[in-house]
């Protein structure tokens, strides 16, 4: 099925756009480069019955995840790659900027991890009734960042959030220049997620203790 979940490759396309009269047109694609997908394997398992037929699951890797692009508005585009973990930079005229590997120690996954990362991605979903063991594509250690994890930040540097678990307590950001260095640690509490930005302003979704959800607004830098 062309889900984003069954990609094994993302292409990052160049359009040029023009505008003709009152329509706008997209011609002369350039393919930059493509990405990694996030597929991990398929599998389809039965467990009870529907109306009388079998019932069916199509279960996808839990801690699947892809490599990213984030576009600038001055032109410039952030790759963020997971093996190594480091960022690559395309300036607004084409050249490339290859940051060296990003501080990153694997944490290697255990049976307690892959219980969270299925209950964040289907929290209705019982584990009494599909046993972690039967999903596929578990990686050995825990990604270095989440699917969408990558931001850009008013003064031109990618923000990308570190993969973290249920019991981890903080949520953390790398934050990374135009030359794929580290230059600073963002740290949030768990409940806290980054959002977005203004020119010079943060944007925080906080979850309290009723489960409810608030926008917060942070000076940034």
């Amino acid at each position: 099925m062309p889900m984003r979940e069954n990609a094994e490759s993302i292409a990052v396309v160049l359009y040029p756009r023009f505008t003709l009269g009152r329509e706008v047109g997209l011609v002369g694609a350039d393919t930059l480069r493509t990405l990694r997908g996030r597929f991990g394997g398929q599998r389809r398992i039965q467990r009870g019955e529907v109306n009388g037929g079998p019932h069916y699951y199509l279960l996808d890797s839990p801690l699947g995840v892809e490599e990213q692009a984030v576009v600038f508005p001055d032109g410039w585009i952030a790759y963020v790659l997971a093996s190594p973990y480091r960022v690559e930079w395309r300036t607004a005229k084409g050249a490339s900027v290859v940051g060296a590997p990003l501080p990153f120690v694997p944490r290697p996954v255990t049976e307690e991890m892959k219980r969270a990362a299925i209950r964040r991605l289907w929290p209705k979903r019982s584990l009494d009734v599909i046993r972690p063991s039967e999903y596929p594509g578990w990686p050995a250690t825990l990604p270095p960042f989440p699917n969408e994890a990558a931001l850009a930040a008013p003064d031109g540097q990618v923000i990308i959030e570190r993969f973290s678990l249920p019991g981890d307590r903080v949520r953390r950001y790398d934050i990374v220049d135009r030359s794929g260095a580290l230059t600073a640690r963002l740290v949030l509490d768990e409940r806290q997620r980054l959002l977005g930005f203004g020119k010079r302003t943060a944007y925080v979704a906080y979850k309290d203790d009723d489960d409810l959800e608030w926008l917060q607004r942070f000076d940034w830098p």
